[in-house]
């Protein structure tokens, strides 16, 4: 972790924003994991249970389907970049309130700011609004309209929207397939991005600038989306 991390991780720590939410062992909070240089980065709701024990985002139950996803696609969780839209763990796992989603909002941008992905896996109804938000120029795509692209259709930033996974372990398990293979068929193509070059776990060797980095616009961005095929 660089430093400038290691000071956003203890901004959360440190953050009181909202009422009852940050409490250690209660409803603590995690801040985002993983490769800066990564190309994907996967933004889920809010902390679990599992993930304010480890510190780590999507530990647990949902972290199980990315992981297995990443598997079918030949990848390793360490080439990835994970956070949540709310750092804490809501009590009692409820949904986040808005206000706990905007006073969260600058860790997200920040984190966004920092790692500039090319594709944002979004997971859970909550994450696609802020992830509409915050990148308002990238492409946004349902998951089973992504699961049909042969290729992407825009150099990037990409939104893929996916249900969250603990709507999906109950859905008849050849969904829960079409689930996981939307995501592991998909991965790749966000790391193979145009005139980047990675290593095997998809991690960036060279960060382009110029376009590339103009697509992540935070919550600065006035601009159109360029469109949405969710």
């Amino acid at each position: 972790m660089t430093a400038r991390r290691d000071e956003w991780a203890d901004d959360i720590a440190a953050c009181w924003r909202c009422p009852r939410l940050n409490l250690p062992g209660i409803t603590g909070s995690a801040p985002g994991d993983g490769d800066e240089r990564s190309l994907v980065m996967v933004v889920g709701q809010s902390v679990c249970g599992p993930c304010m024990a480890t510190g780590i985002p999507f530990t647990g139950g949902s972290g199980r389907f990315i992981d297995t996803a990443l598997d079918r696609a030949g990848r390793r969780r360490a080439g990835l970049f994970v956070t949540n839209v709310v750092h804490c763990h809501p009590p009692n796992n409820r949904a986040s309130k808005d206000y706990e989603k905007a006073n969260c909002a600058w860790f997200l941008r920040r984190e966004l700011a920092l790692v500039q992905p090319l594709l944002m896996v979004g997971v859970g109804d909550d994450t696609h609004d802020s992830l509409r938000k915050e990148c308002r120029r990238a492409l946004i795509i349902g998951w089973r309209r992504f699961a049909t692209l042969p290729a992407l259709p825009v150099a990037g930033p990409l939104v893929l929207c996916l249900p969250h996974p603990s709507h999906v372990k109950f859905w008849p398990k050849d969904e829960q397939e079409e689930w996981i293979d939307a995501l592991a068929a998909r991965h790749p193509m966000g790391i193979r991005g145009p005139q980047l070059r990675t290593d095997d776990d998809g991690r960036a060797i060279g960060r382009v600038t110029g376009a590339h980095a103009r697509h992540v616009t935070g919550a600065s961005a006035a601009m159109a989306d360029i469109g949405n095929l969710a």
